[in-house]
């Protein structure tokens, strides 16, 4: 009599125990998908945030190209108009020379 009291009370330990165990499962279980559905969120962020990176860096890239070509253009700027100022000091250099304060020549005098 007392090993089937024994029993029965050790029955009703495993049986409570094993829908405590249930109960485990299935808050693990729910735990787990929800993990799961914020791993993809997150691998997708992931995902979209490396491509942004890349569009980021492709343009930066392609300002500095625009960067350099714009560079380029001023310097070659710069020398043509170094050149031209030189020419036009020359110029006015070889016109000053054969010409006196009193010549009014090509200035409306005759």
């Amino acid at each position: 009599m007392k090993l089937d009291k024994l029993n029965k009370v050790l029955k009703d330990q495993v049986n409570t125990l094993t829908y405590e165990l249930q109960g485990k499962i299935e808050s693990t279980s729910h735990e787990i998908e929800v993990l799961e559905k914020e791993k993809q969120g997150l691998h997708d962020k992931v995902v979209f945030l490396e491509k942004e990176v890349n569009d980021v860096k492709e343009k930066m890239k392609s300002t500095l190209d625009e960067l350099r070509s714009a560079k380029l253009d001023v310097v070659l700027s710069q020398r043509k108009h170094e050149k031209f100022y030189h020419g036009a000091m020359n110029i006015d250099k070889m016109l000053c020379m054969g010409k006196t304060n009193s010549d009014k020549r090509g200035q409306g005098y005759e």
